[in-house]
């Protein structure tokens, strides 16, 4: 995560204000201190615009894949992932919605 931030040119807090997350909960997620849940997971993705490709790498490593998840909610989120990354966060929290899915 550490390359991913350094590549997007952002860190901790910025990131966290982009998702509305707590700077330190996104510093235990990178050092691995902490597993995220499913959501915080897929806003980092959404807030660091990654490809679905880097997503998917990305949850996996983070230990909350969506791919092939029996959860309605996480195949939408999985969906998002690939369809909505370049979108801001409120576009993909408005499309969610739709589904009954929300990223808080």
């Amino acid at each position: 995560m550490e390359l991913l931030l350094d590549w997007r040119k952002t860190n901790y807090t910025e990131l966290g204000a982009e998702i509305g997350r707590d700077p330190k909960t996104i510093g235990r997620t990178v050092r691995g201190t902490t597993t995220p849940s499913v959501e915080t997971a897929a806003l980092i993705c959404f807030g660091l615009h990654l490809s679905p490709i880097l997503s998917d790498k990305l949850m996996e490593v983070l230990h909350c894949p969506v791919r092939n998840s029996m959860n309605t909610a996480h195949q939408w989120i999985n969906e998002a992932l690939h369809v909505k990354y370049p979108e801001p966060i409120w576009a993909v929290q408005e499309y969610l919605a739709q589904y009954g899915v929300t990223l808080e």
